[in-house]
């Protein structure tokens, strides 16, 4: 009885003084219920140092590519102490503290880097890179939460490999002897070894300030180990003593490496739709898979620990974001205790495939952070890494057209008639509409996730040629202007025209029969008032001749009540017959509307619109308005789109056609032989006359 009081004592001191004696920057320290060495250590109390507040300490890879964790503002941390495995566990006044500062990367290395890190720590250490094995990580991991129970230092010293302990100028290998219970020094390169594992801590022990391990800074170099690291689980330590002998956790950073390369084994994924699954796509077939897709926001988390409770119930964390509520994700299809918002969060597991499938079905729409890792035989890793990939909302169109009912089609696809909403994938579109008797409508379409947009088309009648030419307007072109009877000829009504504004005048049909021209699109330098008449002419008036086969001809005489400069652009159809009477192919020629300035005339920018079947349809930029004559070119016609408005019968904007082809020597020689003739059958005509 008296032992037992003595011990019991013992305990209660112990922890007065592990209390009294705490570090500032512990974050939790254990005391075991009796007094305890491991491997020639005193394990009877524990400390664990606050490391990952990067006020307490830091690091940084150097040639490895980085896993970046999701936003989070802060951690909200809170330990109910209790006893586990002999243990009592009390907190400090670290412990329950929010914690603002803290890493936020996770360090990746391809098969045979060298190892390149910096330590920044206000403290004394020895570090310590360890390699854990493999085949003992996925026995954990597969029989989770089962394998928690009975851990023992022992049990958790047997899944290291190997460890390298590091002073300012050396190193030392270290296995961990299981029959011996005690570290064996394998090898040894400018390290000091004290009499037990305590005195060779203090040796060691440097100031960690700014500390790196590469092969350069390093004076024996890297070993061979860590020069080219193999694939697997590594980590790194930093380990003190205190005055009692009590080891202190100073820093405790994993990373891996990978069987391969980031970039060999990085997947293909790209943006999906909401509600449809985001493939995932794998270069190779691994033995599992395992994916996590956070929506990148930032995120408040809070961390609890229970003491009181079994180990596999004890943790608990919450990704949190405002009043989202929090739904449990499995990780690698095991409780862990972990909750997020289950919108904005999913995971998935799969098992040898070189694909992976993350249904975003009632996810929200928008950037999303996609963590995969996927593994080989014995949990190897293959690929740890984080992709940025958005999910999108659907886009909505609302097609107007004026008519309505008119046929919709869009890719090729009926879709409806006008007026109609749709809704469709973000992406780029051609949409058509047709209705009978007018020209059919494309265009193309880029619409982005969650646009809205209204599309207003204005069909444009075909123009087409009435059976019975009526008669129009006032006589002799006077009151309100229309067609002038018996002649072709049309006077326009008083037009007001904005300055540098378009402004199209359609004429009526009874003027195209009578003179070819659809429309007339005013722009004017100046706001003023027009009034313009319109003549097909049968003859070219006592001008030059343009050079080249006529088949069109008509002059545009303007009105205008202030002086001002006006130009524009015309539309207007020749037939097919006459271009066929003059030998050509209809559909392998383009009229171009050429201008009279005054002493020249002078070739407009004209482009093909469309054909009928009888008529083909042409519009023209002009300069200004007055005598005007369609010569055949010798080059296809080139169609253009139909631009998204068209408030005119038509509206496309103009393109220059190339250069016609140079007429040849031969074309020459016909044309002078066929003028000659002319000129000599005249003078014979002439001479009959004179005798009769």
């Amino acid at each position: 009885m008296m032992r037992n009081v003595t011990l019991y004592s013992l305990i209660v001191l112990i922890s007065l003084i592990s209390i009294c004696e705490a570090n500032n920057s512990d974050f939790i320290y254990a005391v075991r219920d009796n007094q305890q060495n491991f491997a020639g250590l005193n394990v009877t109390e524990i400390h664990f140092w606050d490391f990952y507040n990067t006020s307490i300490a830091s690091y940084e890879f150097y040639n490895a590519s980085t896993v970046r964790l999701p936003d989070i503002a802060k951690i909200e941390r809170e330990l109910i102490p209790g006893s586990k495995a002999h243990y009592a566990i009390y907190s400090t006044s670290r412990t329950n503290e929010t914690l603002r500062n803290f890493a936020n990367t996770f360090a990746v290395y391809d098969k045979g880097k060298g190892l390149d890190l910096r330590i920044s720590l206000i403290s004394n250490g020895l570090p310590i890179v360890i390699k854990l094995k493999n085949d003992k990580i996925e026995n954990y991991i597969s029989n989770y939460p089962d394998s928690l129970q009975g851990v023992t230092f022992d049990s958790l010293l047997q899944t290291i490999e190997y460890g390298y302990a590091f002073n300012d100028t050396g190193w030392a290998r270290v296995e961990y002897n299981a029959t011996a219970k005690r570290f064996d020094v394998e090898d040894n390169c400018g390290f000091n070894l004290g009499s037990n594992i305590v005195q060779t801590i203090k040796m060691n022990s440097i100031y960690l300030s700014s500390f790196r391990i590469s092969n350069s800074s390093i004076t024996c170099g890297l070993p061979e180990d860590l020069r080219e690291m193999q694939p697997g689980y590594y980590s790194l330590i930093v380990l003190g003593v205190n005055d009692y002998g009590n080891p202190i956790l100073k820093l405790l950073v994993p990373f891996v490496v990978l069987n391969g390369t980031s970039s060999s084994n990085k997947p293909t994924v790209s943006d999906v739709v909401s509600g449809k699954d985001l493939s995932i796509r794998f270069r190779e077939e691994f033995n599992a898979s395992f994916a996590v897709l956070v929506k990148n926001v930032q995120y408040d988390a809070s961390v609890r620990m229970d003491l009181t409770k079994k180990l596999s119930e004890s943790f608990n964390v919450n990704l949190s974001y405002g009043a989202e509520k929090l739904e449990e994700i499995k990780i690698m299809d095991k409780n862990v205790n972990f909750y997020a918002p289950g919108k904005m969060v999913r995971a998935v597991f799969n098992n040898s495939e070189k694909f992976q499938n993350i249904s975003t079905k009632n996810l929200e729409t928008g950037s999303y952070i996609l963590y995969i890792f996927a593994f080989g035989d014995n949990l190897e890793p293959r690929y740890f890494g984080c992709l940025s990939v958005n999910i999108l909302a659907k886009a909505t169109i609302l097609i107007n057209s004026s008519p309505p009912e008119a046929d919709v089609y869009i890719n090729g696809s009926y879709v409806g008639k006008t007026n109609l909403t749709v809704q469709l994938d973000p992406g780029t579109y051609e949409i058509r509409i047709t209705k009978s008797g007018y020209q059919n409508y494309t265009t193309t379409l880029t619409l982005s996730s969650g646009e809205s947009r209204v599309l207003n088309v204005p069909l444009v009648p075909i123009p087409t040629a009435p059976a019975i030419p009526p008669i129009v307007g006032g006589g002799g072109g006077g009151g309100g202007g229309g067609v002038i009877p018996g002649v072709p000829i049309y006077m326009s009504d008083y037009i007001k025209l904005k300055a540098n504004k378009e402004t199209e005048f359609i004429l009526p049909q009874s003027a195209f029969w009578e003179t070819n021209i659809v429309s007339i699109t005013f722009i004017s330098k100046d706001d003023t008032t027009i009034r313009f008449r319109v003549e097909k002419l049968k003859e070219m008036p006592p001008i030059p001749k343009p050079f080249g086969i006529v088949v069109l001809m008509f002059s545009i005489d303007l009105t205008s009540s202030v002086p001002t400069e006006i130009a524009g652009y015309i539309v207007y159809g020749v037939e097919r017959d006459i271009i066929k009477e003059k030998k050509f192919d209809p559909d392998g020629v383009l009229v171009v509307l050429h201008r009279f300035d005054g002493e020249n005339w002078i070739k407009c920018d004209t482009t093909f619109l469309y054909t009928d079947g009888k008529y083909n349809y042409y519009k023209a930029r002009v300069p200004g308005f007055s005598y005007f004559a369609g010569i055949i070119s010798f080059l296809p016609p080139t169609p253009v789109e139909t631009p998204e408005k068209t408030p005119g019968p038509v509206k496309t904007t103009p393109a220059t056609p190339s250069p016609p082809t140079p007429i040849s020597f031969e074309v020459y020689l016909a044309v002078f032989l066929l003028i000659a003739i002319g000129a000599i059958l005249l003078v014979v005509a002439y001479m009959v006359w004179k005798t009769k």
